[in-house]
């Protein structure tokens, strides 16, 4: 997916189409071996978080443009004992 899809997709906060094509939940959902399976997260339902402009709101315009991502995720497992309240 370009880098130009990924902005358009979050500007109109079109977070499904974005998420289909997300790295892990690919790899979660097609590989039955894969070591983070087991492992529990809550839904996503913000922008992706990497990478901004230093000090602005605005994805990266530098020559490297970025394509925005969720790069930071909270993965847990705790059998029912753990119990996350926020992402």
């Amino acid at each position: 997916m370009s880098r130009d899809t990924v902005v358009m997709a979050v500007k109109q906060n079109n977070l499904a189409k974005l998420l289909e094509r997300d790295q892990l939940l690919v790899a979660r959902r097609r590989n039955p071996g894969f070591r983070l399976r087991a492992f529990e997260e809550l839904p996503i339902k913000f922008a992706p978080t990497y990478k901004y402009d230093v000090g602005t709101d605005d994805y990266d315009t530098s020559e490297k443009r970025r394509s925005p991502a969720w790069c930071d995720r909270l993965l847990y497992r705790g059998r029912g004992r753990i119990k996350q309240l926020d992402y």
